[in-house]
């Protein structure tokens, strides 16, 4: 199993729930980002004893939980589902239960209250698409609110994927004291650092898709798997939980799901990548799509860039919700959905098209695994800056540069004070670390430490 960062998070609520801090935790994130595998080993290695229920693999256990009467006593419930699990003692605060798929039995969900607030149990729960507004519309369902705290798990970082594919521990280090002080990386490490990146930024950072590009070496392999996983995502498009627990899919959604995840390359690829519903088709509206893009975006597949106006803090409070961008959350996803042999001709630096749409994409796939929101500028007069962010507690300029690049945009906003209050621009390129001025150049491989 891959070392995932999130694991920390698991400690802290098993330590917070020992120390009498008791909560239930739910990890969410999009199908195949390794929440079960990651779960499953901890609570295995971290608790005396531990069950786990799968609510998509056992209608038995939907079934226990729908006919359970949580707001009375839990003694019955716990000795079926003791039933289920001999040796398992669900009365010990050193075991823990599992929820995985959470998402498919509303009843579940509803459960995690009483069961934090009634016994001994530490409850974790997982689900894939349990973001997704409205999938589940049983109507015994309800959110344990003040008793859990939901987490999300993302494809793994750089970090994550260098230390996946071997000994890096101490190339990461030094990457991490070179930025943190601003000094100039060893030529011969950069060189190797934007190799290792540019694999990255193919493979991506599925755990399977990791796994067998650490075991073949082969893209053709890489590229197999991703589109196998694409064809899954798009099996779970449209699909809900009726009233009554039984799972069905919206055919008119799953359709326009098909279309925005078709689209985006395109639209990323143009000058201006702010997407356009019009775009899609001469019909397109708002009105039709915006659900679709929800639904993405809360699904895992996709992130929204908003529109920032004015450049001030905070960027949230400053951002419009009518004017964004789309990328996809995996940047290796990304390239499975460009042309065929997309990935050959980027290995040899040949970028065609989407020349900025890729290198757009892999800086947001990062920010988006930081857990930081995503927002951009554009003025009337024409003035686009790809990224806006917070750093150090100001404002700052973040422009993509797919190789050195002027940053004219950048530095008119600078000289204009009166105007706009902004005093650094990052410069994110396959340039080695420099100051000059008030602009920062990073590598796009230390993106994800900003």
């Amino acid at each position: 199993m891959f070392y995932r960062k999130i694991e920390k998070r698991l400690e802290k609520w098993k330590s917070d729930n020992l120390s009498g801090l008791r909560y239930g935790l739910t990890v969410v994130g999009l199908r195949q980002v390794g929440k079960t595998t990651l779960i499953e080993e901890f609570v295995k290695t971290n608790f005396k004893s531990h069950a786990t229920i799968n609510f998509k693999d056992s209608p038995k256990f939907k079934k226990l939980f729908k006919e359970a009467d949580f707001d009375e006593g839990l003694e019955g419930f716990l000795l079926a589902l003791g039933s289920f699990f001999p040796g398992v003692d669900f009365s010990s605060p050193e075991t823990a239960l599992f929820l995985d798929e959470v998402q498919e039995c509303g009843r579940a969900r509803y459960a995690i209250k009483p069961l934090i607030k009634k016994t001994k149990l530490n409850v974790i729960a997982s689900g894939s698409t349990l973001g997704v507004k409205g999938y589940n519309r049983e109507t015994d369902g309800d959110i344990p609110t003040g008793s859990e705290q939901i987490v999300t798990m993302h494809p793994l970082d750089f970090e994550e994927f260098l230390l996946a594919l071997g000994d890096n521990a101490k190339l990461i280090a030094y990457l991490k004291d070179c930025y943190q002080n601003k000094k100039h990386i060893n030529e011969a490490i950069h060189e190797k650092a934007l190799f290792l990146f540019n694999q990255y930024l193919i493979v991506g950072g599925l755990p399977e898709v990791v796994d067998i590009f650490k075991r073949t070496d082969s893209f053709a392999e890489v590229r197999e798997k991703q589109k196998s996983l694409i064809a899954e995502y798009q099996g779970d498009f449209g699909k809900y939980v009726d009233k009554d627990g039984v799972s069905r899919t919206d055919e008119n959604l799953r359709d326009k799901l098909n279309v925005i995840l078709d689209v985006v390359p395109s639209q990323l690829a143009k000058e201006n990548s702010k997407f356009f519903y019009s775009k899609i088709g001469n019909k397109a509206r708002k009105s039709t799509y915006e659900n679709a893009i929800n639904w993405l975006c809360e699904f895992g597949l996709l992130s929204k860039c908003l529109k920032v106006n004015p450049l001030q803090l905070p960027l949230k409070g400053n951002s419009d919700p009518d004017s964004f961008k789309l990328y996809y959350q995996d940047s290796g996803l990304f390239i499975a959905n460009l042309d065929e042999y997309a990935y050959e001709h980027i290995l040899k630096g040949d970028y065609g098209f989407y020349k900025g749409a890729i290198y757009e994409n892999i800086v947001a796939d990062a920010f988006s695994k930081s857990n930081k929101g995503l927002y951009y500028y554009s003025s009337d007069s024409g003035l686009e800056i790809d990224f806006i962010g917070e750093y150090q507690g100001e404002v700052a300029l973040i422009e993509v540069k797919a190789k050195s690049g002027h940053t004219k945009a950048s530095d008119e906003i600078l000289n204009n004070k009166n105007k706009y209050d902004v005093n650094l621009v990052i410069k994110l390129t396959s340039q080695n670390i420099g100051i000059n001025g008030n602009k920062l150049t990073l590598p796009y491989y230390l993106a994800f430490l900003l």
